[in-house]
C-alpha cells in the first residue's frame, strides 16, 4: 500500500466519523497494527470497503485506547499489551474466514443484490425492503412506558381476549401462534451523531429475514459476536472486532446494586484491565466510595423500615424512635440531613420516593 492509498483511506474515515474529529493517536496504533495494511489488501481482492472494515476497529480502539499515549515503564510490559493486540486482530481474521466458508452464510450473500456484499451504510435500508417483501405478519401496542407487546395479525382477537386473562391474573405470557414472533433481528445503523448503533426489528421464521435471523444467532453464539454483529457479518464480510478487554453494565431499581461486568482475555496484562475498568467507570457516572461512619450506616439500615410506606411518619417521629433505639447516638442536630444522606450513600435511593406522603 503505497501512500496515496493511506491517504485515501484516511480521509474516507475521518468523513465518516465527522463531526468527531479522527484521533492522530489512534489512526497511528492502527496502522502499526497492520490494520490499515489489511483492510487495504481485503478490499483489493473484492472484499468489504477499507474503510467500512476500519470504522469498528476504530470506534473500539478509541473507548481503551488513553487520550495521552501512557508512559513506558517497561518494555516487556509494553510487548506483551502489543503483542496482545495483534493476536486478537489476528483472531478476528480467522474468525471471519471460518464464517464465511460456511454454507448458510454464502446461501445468503449469494442472494443479496447482485450477489454482492452489501456496505455498513446499505444494511438498514435492506433489511427494511426484505421486512416490506415478507412482512411478520404483527402489529404493536403500547402498554405503559416502553413497554411492546406483538401479536400475529391474523388472531388479534384471540390474542387479546388470552392476554385480558393474563392482565387479570397479574401476569404476561408470550402466546405462540402458527405465525409468532420468534425474535428480533439486530443490525447496526447510524444514530444521530453518525456512529454505528445496534437496532432490531421483530421477525418470524417464516419472513423473507428468518434465515438470516437463525444464521446470525449460530454465529452470535460460536464465535462469541454480538448478535449485531454477526448480522452485519453475514451482509457485508466486515470482521467483528475482537475486543480483549470489555465492560458491560447491569443495570438496577436499586443504584447501589448495578455492575460493571469485565469480559476479559486471560492473557491480558493486569495494567489493560485497569485501563479497561477505568474507560467503563468513567461511563458509568459511578459515585465515590467514601468511608461510612458505622452510626450512619446504622441510620440507613434504620430508615429501610420506612421507605415503602406509603404514609410514613413525620421526621421527629422517626427521630424520636432512632434515639430511643440508639440512646448514646450522636446523629441529633441535623438528623434529617444525616438520615437523607446516608439513605442516598448507601442505596444510591433518593428518600423523596413516588407516591410516599411525609
Amino acid at each position: 500500500m503505497n501512500t496515496d492509498e493511506e491517504k485515501r483511506i484516511r480521509g474516507g474515515l475521518a468523513a465518516k466519523l465527522h463531526p468527531m474529529p479522527l484521533r492522530e493517536d489512534v489512526w497511528n496504533h492502527m496502522v502499526k497494527m497492520r490494520l490499515v495494511q489489511g483492510a487495504w489488501e481485503r478490499e483489493k481482492k473484492n472484499g468489504p470497503n477499507a474503510v467500512d472494515q476500519l470504522e469498528p476497529y476504530y470506534l473500539v480502539t478509541c473507548e481503551s485506547f488513553p487520550s495521552e499515549p501512557p508512559k513506558r515503564e517497561a518494555s516487556q510490559r509494553t510487548e506483551a499489551k502489543q503483542e496482545t493486540d495483534e493476536r486478537a486482530v489476528a483472531l478476528a481474521r480467522i474468525l471471519a474466514v471460518l464464517a464465511a466458508n460456511q454454507a448458510d452464510v454464502q446461501a445468503i450473500r449469494a442472494e443479496l443484490p447482485g450477489g454482492r456484499l452489501l456496505t455498513l451504510d446499505a444494511v438498514p435500508a435492506w433489511v427494511a425492503a426484505q421486512n416490506e417483501q415478507a412482512p411478520s405478519e404483527s402489529v404493536s401496542i403500547r402498554l405503559s412506558g416502553d413497554i411492546e407487546m406483538y401479536w400475529p395479525g391474523d388472531s388479534a382477537a384471540e390474542w387479546l381476549r388470552k392476554a385480558a386473562e393474563a392482565a387479570e391474573a397479574g401476569r404476561i405470557h408470550a402466546f405462540s401462534s402458527d405465525k409468532r414472533i420468534d425474535g428480533f433481528l439486530e443490525y447496526f445503523e447510524r444514530d444521530s451523531r453518525g456512529r454505528l448503533a445496534p437496532s432490531h426489528v421483530p421477525i418470524s421464521r417464516d419472513s423473507g429475514l428468518g434465515h438470516l435471523y437463525y444464521v446470525a444467532s449460530e454465529l452470535s453464539q460460536r464465535f462469541r459476536w454480538s448478535a449485531a454483529w454477526a448480522t452485519t457479518f453475514v451482509l457485508t464480510d466486515v470482521a467483528p472486532p475482537i475486543t480483549t478487554v470489555a465492560a458491560t453494565f447491569e443495570l438496577s431499581g436499586i443504584p447501589a446494586l448495578e455492575r460493571i461486568v469485565l469480559h476479559l482475555d486471560p492473557r491480558v496484562p493486569p495494567r489493560a484491565v485497569e485501563r479497561g475498568y477505568r474507560a467503563a467507570r468513567a461511563q458509568f457516572r459511578a459515585g465515590t466510595n467514601k468511608a461510612m461512619s458505622p452510626e450512619h450506616l446504622d441510620l440507613a439500615v434504620f430508615l429501610a423500615r420506612y421507605y415503602l410506606q406509603r404514609e410514613r411518619p413525620p421526621w421527629s417521629a422517626m427521630q424520636a424512635e432512632w434515639s430511643r433505639l440508639h440512646p448514646e447516638s450522636r446523629i441529633q442536630a441535623n438528623f434529617i440531613r444525616d438520615a437523607v444522606g446516608a439513605w442516598r450513600r448507601v442505596t444510591g435511593l433518593d428518600w423523596k420516593r413516588e407516591g410516599a406522603q411525609q
